[in-house]
């Protein structure tokens, strides 16, 4: 009997610790799948829902990754590449990890931007492939519109840098005089453009943004 016993008992412990090896395995992945959230992100990036989608990402693509390891033994960082379902769950990880990493690119440049002072507005003129230099005077485009002789003030010098910079010398003192109104018109006439002396759409473009 004792024979017996035994031979059950060698038969046995083998699979009962093998089942609790399985079973301890199931509930401790070989990593801690948690994705790690940056903390350099603009949280008041002009579109919100991205903001939220991260988030939300950062959650769903750990959840996934030990959903898979607890009810399929799969670990989506290395999958079998002879079994399709292994194969199939580490391309869906990898496309959520992909969408997470542009996500914080896109966050991460905007807080740097953030950072350096540019306002939401002038980060999506940078992200539509304007330099960030110019981005700022499309920003400001409406102080300087109809400017003309007489006006004075930080955008009249500005006007006056510009046009001391592209070759037309006149006095720097933020004061639109007879002299600016007149390297004005000169830019205006060497760039085909109606010669108002005035600071007008076109003449603003020519002059901050081309």
């Amino acid at each position: 009997m004792k024979k017996l016993l035994l031979v059950i008992l060698i038969i046995t412990l083998p699979l009962i610790t093998y089942f609790q090896y399985k079973n301890y395995r199931r509930f401790h992945p070989p990593v801690a799948y948690e994705y790690s959230i940056s903390d350099k992100l603009d949280l008041s990036y002009h579109d919100y829902t991205l903001v939220e989608e991260y988030y939300s990402k950062s959650v769903e693509v750990g959840a996934f990754a030990r959903a898979k390891w607890r009810n399929d033994d799969i670990d989506v960082r290395f999958p079998d590449e002879n079994l399709e379902v292994e194969k199939n769950a580490a391309k869906y990880y990898n496309q959520m990890l992909s969408r997470l990493s542009w996500l914080e690119d896109v966050l991460e440049h905007s807080f740097e931007l953030k950072e350096a002072g540019y306002s939401n507005e002038e980060i999506k003129h940078i992200e539509s492939g304007i330099p960030a230099d110019v981005s700022k005077w499309i920003n400001e485009k409406p102080s300087f519109l109809g400017m003309v002789i007489g006006d004075r003030g930080q955008y009249v010098w500005r006007v006056q840098e510009k046009l001391i910079a592209k070759g037309y010398e006149h006095n720097l003192d933020g004061v639109f005089g007879l002299a600016t109104q007149n390297a004005t018109i000169t830019f205006q006439i060497d760039n085909n453009l109606y010669p108002s002396g005035s600071i007008d759409e076109l003449t603003f473009q020519k002059l901050f943004i081309d």
